[in-house]
């Protein structure tokens, strides 16, 4: 296989893999379109991977398989970090993020039954690009941190806070988020979700 090759696949493979990355970490509109093209080019390094294993083998042997190796492990591997990341994040933040909570259920924040997006002037936008909070007539408290969205097509990710620690079947955060899953960690208490549409 020529240096230059080499090189640009490296190159190539490096720019996917940190961009893949940081939509993993955290999706924005901007890693969301640089997705799209890193996208391309990852599907092109690993067309051009498989044709290097039939026409390098005789020279190379086992060595012509290894692009087609690192393109196949490249997606489980950065999607792994990027949880771990993500998680680690969240875990950092966290006192910031019940802090604001705090603040509402102690009423610092008034909030209504119909919902209301809180004033950024209440939080570090590093938390969330917009946070939304709701009480339901049961005095159940929920709070929606979009942390993270992208598009098109849309695509948001979003902590919640739910007082009662039950997203119930049927409600709006039922129907509003199809992918849910709730944060195991003793220290959240059970009453924070991580979401995704």
């Amino acid at each position: 296989m020529p240096r230059r090759s080499k090189i640009i696949f490296i190159i190539i493979y490096a720019a996917c893999f940190f961009e893949f990355f940081a939509f993993g970490v955290r999706p924005t509109n901007t890693n969301g379109l640089l997705l799209l093209l890193c996208s391309f080019l990852f599907f092109c390094i690993c067309i051009w991977s498989v044709i290097a294993v039939f026409t390098k083998w005789k020279t190379s042997r086992y060595w012509a398989i290894t692009p087609m190796t690192a393109c196949l492990l490249m997606l489980p591997i950065e999607g792994l970090i990027g949880r771990l990341v993500r998680d680690e994040l969240f875990k950092w933040r966290f006192p910031r993020y019940e802090a604001l909570v705090q603040k509402i259920e102690l009423g610092g924040i008034p909030i209504s039954t119909e919902g209301q997006i809180i004033p950024a002037t209440n939080y570090n936008s590093s938390l969330a690009y917009r946070v939304w909070a709701q009480r339901d007539p049961n005095g159940i408290l929920f709070v929606e941190f979009d942390y993270g969205h992208a598009g098109p097509p849309p695509y948001h990710q979003d902590y919640v806070y739910i007082s009662s620690g039950v997203i119930e079947p049927g409600s709006y955060l039922d129907k509003r988020w199809p992918s849910k899953a709730k944060i195991l960690n003793k220290e959240f208490k059970g009453k924070w979700f991580e979401v995704a549409d």
